[in-house]
């Protein structure tokens, strides 16, 4: 959720501002060394530069809270600061830990009839059934055991292949010279394990940077 708090002001004479400044005190009059009492953003409209009209104040006694309102914008807002946190979020989905597939290398000398008997077809991809000792994905998991494939996982691509489930499962069969790419996507639940044991300063830092584009 968030605030909002409604408050009177008395802006006394202002200083209309119609372009991007900083002021840390409000500036003089013309011709004379009184400042003004206060500091309006101009509205494009106006002349100025921003889509709604600001207030600055520089003196607590001018304004008097009133109400604090809570509020949500719905799932569907589309105004500038969700669509924002939205792309914000998407970006980092895509280019970062978030994402649930990883990439592995497995020599096609070494694929075994075992490792790929334990894939079964589902939905255009292949599921991981079961993982025996000493098969392809034991010995994977042996070398990296930050990423290793797990009973449950869904291979989505072999060698380039995606949306078959016969096709791939025949490109991991095959004996070929070279190591074949294979694309595994975690559960939901391991997902979420795998960011909290590996990435959890990555992910405060992100949801720092989202709450800080919100504000």
């Amino acid at each position: 959720t968030r605030e909002i708090i409604v408050a009177q002001v008395c802006l006394g004479l202002a200083h209309i501002a119609n372009r991007s400044q900083r002021f840390l005190h409000p500036p003089d009059r013309p011709g004379t060394s009184v400042p003004y009492d206060s500091v309006v953003g101009e509205i494009k409209s106006r002349g100025g530069c921003i889509d709604l009209r600001e207030y600055v104040i520089y003196e607590k006694a001018q304004a008097l809270p009133v109400y604090v309102v809570h509020y949500a914008h719905d799932a569907t807002c589309v105004c500038r600061s969700c669509l924002h946190t939205a792309a914000q979020l998407e970006a980092s989905r895509q280019n970062s830990f978030w994402r649930r597939s990883f990439q592995i290398k497995i020599s096609g000398a070494l694929t075994s009839t075992l490792s790929a008997s334990s894939l079964t077809m589902s939905s255009g991809s292949l599921a991981v059934g079961t993982i025996s000792e000493n098969d392809t994905f034991a010995k994977w998991n042996q070398d990296h055991p930050n990423a290793p494939v797990k009973v449950g996982y869904v291979i989505t691509k072999v060698d380039g292949i995606t949306g078959d489930g016969q096709q791939m499962l025949d490109a991991f069969r095959a004996v070929t010279a070279g190591c074949k790419s294979v694309t595994v996507q975690r559960t939901v639940e391991d997902q979420t394990t795998y960011i909290l044991d590996n990435h959890f300063d990555e992910l405060v830092a992100q949801l720092r940077s989202v709450g800080r584009s919100e504000g």
